[in-house]
């Protein structure tokens, strides 16, 4: 029965001989063309694999060095306010030193300025006085000679 479906079919004693071709056929393209071109396809995944690991490792690597430059970069500039605020301190202590030496001097010679009118005007005063008396006897003479109120 099955002798009468192959004829039907248009199979003969050929087919084992085609089959067996196909069967070398496809072993020796399997060795020759699969099996490398299956090789290099899994090469090329691991390279990519790994070199897409390498770059990731690489950023990450990337980003940690970014970080730790922004963590100095921090730290530089916080010690910068630290230093130039101690310099403007130093500064003004300076500063409020210096007025207060000035404040003094200024003083100092206002007191003394005071002080040298102070024995001016007394001077004047007693050149005055030692004075009035013949400017009064002068301004007297005068009036008698002249006659005023008489």
């Amino acid at each position: 029965m099955l002798a009468q479906v192959l004829s039907q079919l248009g199979i003969d004693n050929t087919l084992w001989y085609q089959l067996a071709i196909f069967i070398i056929f496809f072993v020796v393209v399997r060795f020759l063309f699969f099996k490398p071109f299956l090789e290099l396809i899994l090469m090329r995944k691991t390279k990519t694999t790994g070199v897409e690991g390498e770059a990731s490792t690489l950023v990450k690597q990337a980003e940690d060095k970014e970080e730790e430059y922004r963590q100095k970069l921090y730290a530089a500039r916080v010690q910068a306010r630290r230093i130039r605020d101690e310099i403007l301190q130093e500064s003004k202590d300076k500063a409020s030193v210096t007025l207060a030496l000035a404040r003094k001097a200024a003083k100092n010679r206002i007191e003394s300025g005071r002080e040298e009118i102070i024995k001016e005007s007394e001077k004047a005063m007693k050149d005055l006085e030692s004075h009035v008396g013949k400017i009064s006897s002068l301004f007297v003479d005068k009036v008698m000679k002249s006659g005023v109120g008489v």
